[in-house]
């Protein structure tokens, strides 16, 4: 009995234990997992300018930097907004994606948009921006997903 009651305890506690949902690698989940990260990077190029958008469940922020001034906006999203952005997402298959690279491109800015979960051991990145060029077939879908997120980023 004594050898029975840790077995038993082990078995309860990972029955009890909230499991993740299993995805293939670079696919998103069915359903936004808790933990959903979102962020955006665009880049300048050349120009000293930049912003960063940074979504979760607990907090937000919007970065802009332009020269000697950072400014930094941080806000909340609620969890029909954050279920809202993983739909549009979702509906346009943004784990699908695809970008090109074209080595001759020395400096070039762009826009990058980084999606996280399972504790950031999932990451899904897509790059429009320095050598990564969004292939032309992608485009619709690239372009509504970067309007959406770029309509959350307080003004």
């Amino acid at each position: 009995m004594k050898n029975f009651l840790p077995i038993l305890l082990a078995l309860l506690t990972y029955s009890c234990t909230p499991k993740t949902e299993e995805t293939a690698p670079g696919t998103l989940p069915k359903e936004r997992p808790l933990d959903f990260v979102l962020e955006t990077r665009y880049d300048g190029g050349m120009r000293d300018t930049s912003a960063e958008l940074f979504v979760s469940r607990d907090s937000s922020f919007f970065k802009t930097h332009n020269g000697d001034t950072t400014i930094v906006k941080r806000f909340t999203l609620s969890a029909r907004e954050l279920d809202s952005l993983y739909a549009v997402l979702k509906r346009n298959k943004f784990d699908k994606i695809e970008s090109s690279i074209d080595t001759a491109v020395l400096d070039r800015g762009g826009y990058s948009i980084d999606v996280f979960w399972n504790a950031n051991h999932n990451v899904i990145s897509v790059s429009d921006g320095q050598q990564s060029f969004i292939k032309k077939e992608w485009y619709p879908q690239w372009g509504a997903v970067y309007q959406y997120v770029d309509k959350l980023r307080p003004k």
